[in-house]
C-alpha cells in the first residue's frame, strides 16, 4: 500500500490502481486503501468504479464512525455529478 501511495504521489494513477486493487483482492483491512482507490479512479476518471469502492467501504468499516462520514461526504461530493 506504501507503494501504491508513492505511485499516486508520483502521478502515476493507473499503477496505483493495480496495486490498490491487488491489495483489496487479497483482503479488506485497511479503510486508507479505498480512499486511496477512490482517489486515483477520480484521477483517472472511472467514477463507476468509485460507486463499489464505496460500498466495500460501508460493509466492512460501517462501525467506524470516522469511515463512515468519508464516506458521506465523498457520496455527496459525487451526488453532485450525477
Amino acid at each position: 500500500n506504501t507503494y501504491g501511495l508513492a505511485l499516486l504521489e508520483n502521478n502515476q494513477p493507473k499503477e496505483a490502481a493495480e496495486i490498490f486493487e491487488k491489495s483489496l483482492s487479497k483482503k479488506v483491512t485497511e479503510p486508507a486503501v479505498l480512499f486511496y482507490l477512490i482517489s486515483t479512479y477520480v484521477q483517472l476518471e472511472k467514477f463507476e468504479k468509485i460507486v463499489n469502492v464505496i460500498e466495500l467501504a460501508e460493509r466492512h468499516f460501517f462501525e467506524l464512525k470516522e469511515v463512515m462520514e468519508r464516506v458521506s461526504l465523498m457520496k455527496n461530493k459525487l451526488a453532485a455529478f450525477a
